[in-house]
């Protein structure tokens, strides 16, 4: 019988696999909520406090996605900054992947 040899990316195939399958079940599966039948609702508007690093990309993300942002900062000189940081985002996504139906 042939001896089947272990590569590293076989092993690494394995252990994403048990990742994925661990939080799909786990994560996606909350007692009392995904187990009678609650569906999560469609979003249409976010808040996003900050505009900085992570509230730019989160801000972008869900512009993205079709989702209204309405972003939050302690002043006009920030609010500005965190808007051109979202629009440099979005254009840069814009240009790598274009947009669906605008070819």
């Amino acid at each position: 019988m042939a001896k089947l040899e272990e590569t590293t990316t076989d092993s690494l195939l394995r252990f994403i696999y048990v990742i994925h399958h661990s939080l799909t079940t786990v994560f996606w599966q909350v007692p009392g909520v995904t187990d009678i039948g609650l569906k999560p609702r469609n979003v249409k508007k976010a808040a996003v406090i900050g505009g900085g690093l992570m509230g730019s990309g989160i801000a972008t993300a869900l512009i993205l996605g079709n989702i209204h942002v309405i972003l939050k900062e302690i002043n006009s000189e920030f609010l500005l900054k965190g808007i051109k940081t979202i629009e440099g985002n979005y254009f840069s996504h814009v240009s790598e992947v274009g947009i669906i139906g605008y070819t």
